[in-house]
């Protein structure tokens, strides 16, 4: 999306960041061998360390973001549709 709007407006006016976060939990899905596992899972903090809520670099960074912006600590919320809680499929 943000390569269609550096197209469309310019891309002097258009910044990504990335985000950091404080740690927290999040609802994930991952495969094993035994098929597909979802639950809650507990995250460390990402991002740089520091008060800021944004962090601006000197120049585009490896990833492409301008900087970082802090949301603090995140909380996992489950799936909207049960059966995805299971592992099955629509």
């Amino acid at each position: 999306m943000g390569f269609l709007l550096s197209q469309s407006i310019g891309p002097h006016r258009v910044m990504s960041f990335d985000v950091a976060h404080l740690g927290g939990s999040s609802w994930l899905c991952f495969a094993t061998t035994e098929g597909q596992q979802c639950g809650v899972v507990k995250l460390k903090g990402r991002g740089p360390e520091g008060e800021a809520d944004i962090v601006l670099f000197g120049s585009v960074g490896v990833n492409g973001h301008h900087g970082w912006y802090r949301i603090g600590e995140i909380q996992a919320s489950p799936p909207a549709k049960l059966g995805f809680a299971k592992g099955t499929s629509r």
